[in-house]
């Protein structure tokens, strides 16, 4: 065989796109020399152009051979190596790679990117800036860097790098699209709409883009255009992760129950056509990203609807029922312990705020405490899980990466604070990761999943019967598994910081607008009606244009009345307490009610008027109320709820009875110990360990 020809003729069918016919000739060349190094490289490039990278990446490693500092062959293979579902091993090529090519950029851009999917966000940053370092002002490095920044929660820095690539190229769609996604982080929708929509118009082919879009409008509260984006993306083939996200679009604010219903049947009906289409999904945190737990404003019962989501991801995925190798045949734990407390929000936030005196407190001789968290930003609360836990674990933002590391520490129990409210901490649930996981009420909702084990919720909290709205098995604490510590004491402030009137009295309202169901119009058009004076206070919400989808309801039946809500913009937990403190009267929603704004008011003596719902989320306050031997204030139906809230802002002598008695015995809801001891032993005893 003439070698140098006969490459020359491989070389010519590759070049065309007859590659079977290549490989063959590559193949043939090596057996008559098997040190040639040119055909080495093209068989491994001819096969990985064949869709093969599995086999592709072998024979780059014997190029490699030949040829042990071609910092061309070590790019190839860590692209196979990444195709093939070997990130790791692709990042260790890279770095290689870099040694060979100090000055190139390139390479640590490629390694970033790599260590974002492994949700490995530091490193990733440092990689970055050893790209910035060699090309400061290129896209592909400034790109990468505002991404990982994304990631490590600071969307200001990331939108930074984003618009300093539309500086140089207004075209980059990829530019606006990222920078569409630090403004949705920042929570200014509007400017991540004009981002997203102009990374469509840029590159209209682009579903993520689309979907992107949809997921801002649909925070918007702007229902149709969303699901309108999501049918864009889905048919500019945006592939499965857009379907879901279809499926799972729910109105922020719906119109009436009616539109509830329906919202719920659509959602039902899609999902069936996505069973019946047989979809896959190779990773569901990274294509879908979302839970269904904004069924939980409906007021209804969700385990059906759950049951439905959760055995669909696990058939679309079956990688999502993984069972990590020490809970295939689990035994009871020798010596301590070890519990794993796994959330996105140990910081100052509901969830954080709710379990630092568990973290802090729980029983060291009986546990150990493994914190896991999620990236996110450091505050009071998150150096406080920190410096309280024997062992810190920061979970990598991406799926796989998380459960196996999870599945290595080896825990005895999982809990699981706020259960299936993000994305990863759901996902993670499918599997079996320890031989005991347990949710807990952080987020009032069954998850659907047979691999949560235990729901650990109050006896106050669940009405009779509530064990059929739960897949776990439900366990009623006499306590609420809570030790918080009385809020701080407010800060003088007027009701001119607020720009609210004096001579109003006034009905705060400090719930999520989501929160504010159709049901809970009646009440509130009642007071305002009944209350010449009355001015009901809430808050914008995710965008301001929610506070209008409000008002709008409202006047539907109460068109005066509905002009008499005043909407303030978010505020600072101090200023929160100091309004809290000088409104006349607290009013807790219906359906999902609150747990933070109702222990702020109670730590400052101030009541609460609230109506127990038919399912613990919707029985916070009340439970609240019973802990502390208080019953006034709960009322039976929506008449009393209107009643009670008038008499509190129009009778200063009933009020000041209720505050005093709320001051006098709130003490009963903080820094209860004893909430932790029972929750306690009930992690011992479902892990297997008798005192």
């Amino acid at each position: 065989m003439n070698i140098p020809e006969a490459l020359k003729t491989a070389l010519a069918l590759h070049t065309s796109g007859r590659l079977a016919e290549a490989e063959e000739l590559y193949r043939r060349i090596l057996a008559a020399e098997p040190e040639q190094a040119e055909a080495a490289l093209h068989l491994a490039r001819v096969v990985h152009q064949a869709g093969r990278p599995a086999e592709a990446a072998a024979l780059y490693r014997a190029a490699l051979a030949k040829t042990p500092d071609s910092f061309e062959i070590l790019t190839d293979l860590s692209r196979a190596l990444r195709e093939a579902g070997d990130p790791v091993g692709a990042a260790e090529v890279l770095r290689r790679a870099s040694q060979l090519a100090p000055e190139d950029a390139g390479p640590f851009v490629a390694l970033g990117q790599i260590l974002l999917e492994l949700g490995r966000g530091r490193e990733a940053l440092a990689a970055c800036r050893q790209a910035l370092m060699r090309d400061p002002t290129g896209s592909a490095a400034n790109l990468c860097t505002g991404q990982a920044l994304l990631a490590l929660g600071e969307p200001q820095r990331a939108a930074a790098h984003f618009r300093r690539i539309i500086e140089t190229a207004p075209d980059a769609s990829e530019a606006h699209n990222a920078l569409g996604a630090a403004l949705t982080a920042l929570g200014d929708l509007d400017g991540a709409a004009a981002a997203f929509t102009r990374a469509t118009e840029l590159a209209p082919g682009g579903a993520e883009a689309y979907a992107n879009l949809a997921g801002v409008l649909r925070e918007a509260g702007q229902t149709e255009a969303a699901s309108l984006a999501y049918d864009r993306a889905v048919d500019l083939g945006g592939g499965p992760g857009a379907m879901v996200k279809r499926a799972l679009l729910l109105p922020v604010l719906p119109e009436s129950v009616p539109e509830i219903d329906r919202a719920r049947r659509r959602m039902a009906d899609r999902l069936d056509r996505l069973r019946s289409g047989r979809v896959r999904l190779a990773d569901p945190y990274r294509e879908v990203g979302q839970t269904p737990c904004a069924l939980a404003c409906h007021g209804r019962d969700d385990r059906p609807l759950q049951e439905s989501w959760a055995f669909f991801y696990r058939r679309a995925c079956p990688e999502l029922s993984f069972v990590a190798d020490h809970c295939r045949e689990p035994e009871a734990p020798k010596g301590r312990i070890r519990l794993g407390i796994v959330s996105a929000f140990l910081h100052d936030h509901t969830i954080g705020r709710l379990n630092r005196g568990f973290i802090e407190r729980l029983d060291r001789s009986r546990f150990k405490l493994v914190v896991c968290r999620l990236p996110g930003r450091m505050d009071e609360y998150a150096a406080a899980a920190e410096a309280a836990a024997d062992e810190l674990v920061d979970l990598p933002d991406a799926f796989y990466p998380a459960r196996d590391l999870l599945a290595a520490k080896r825990l005895d129990v999982i809990y699981y604070p706020d259960g299936g409210l993000h994305a990863l901490t759901y996902f993670l649930l499918h599997a079996r990761l320890a031989p005991v996981q347990c949710v807990g009420w952080g987020h009032p909702q069954t998850t659907g999943l047979a691999t949560a084990d235990l729901f650990l919720s109050g006896t106050d909290l669940e009405p009779e019967g509530a064990d059929a709205h739960y897949t776990e098995r439900l366990v009623r604490l006499s306590r609420l598994n809570l030790c918080v510590p009385r809020p701080p004491e407010a800060p003088e402030l007027s009701r001119a910081d607020f720009g609210l009137p004096e001579d109003r009295t006034l009905y705060l309202c400090p719930q999520s607008l989501s929160k504010f169901h159709p049901d809970f119009d009646r009440a509130l058009g009642s007071i305002l009606r009944t209350d010449p004076k009355a001015l009901v206070v809430a808050f914008h919400g995710a965008h301001p244009r929610l506070a209008g989808l409000l008002a709008a309801r409202l006047a539907h039946i109460y068109p005066r009345e509905a002009e008499r809500i005043a909407f303030l913009p978010r505020l600072s937990r101090e200023q929160s307490l100091g309004l809290t403190a000088l409104v006349d009267v607290n009013l807790d929603t219906f359906h999902f009610g609150s747990v933070s704004s109702s222990l702020d008011a109670f730590g400052l003596g101030r009541a609460v008027v609230t109506l127990p719902g038919d399912f613990a989320r919707g029985r916070t306050t009340s439970a609240f109320y019973r802990r502390m031997g208080i019953e006034a204030l709960i009322a039976g139906n929506w008449e009393e709820y209107v009643a009670l809230a008038l008499r509190l802002g129009r009778e200063i002598d009933f009020r000041e009875e209720m505050e005093a008695e709320i001051a006098a015995r709130s003490e009963l809801l903080f820094d209860d110990t004893a909430a932790v001891e029972e929750c306690a032993d009930v992690l011992a005893a479902a892990a297997g360990v008798q005192d």
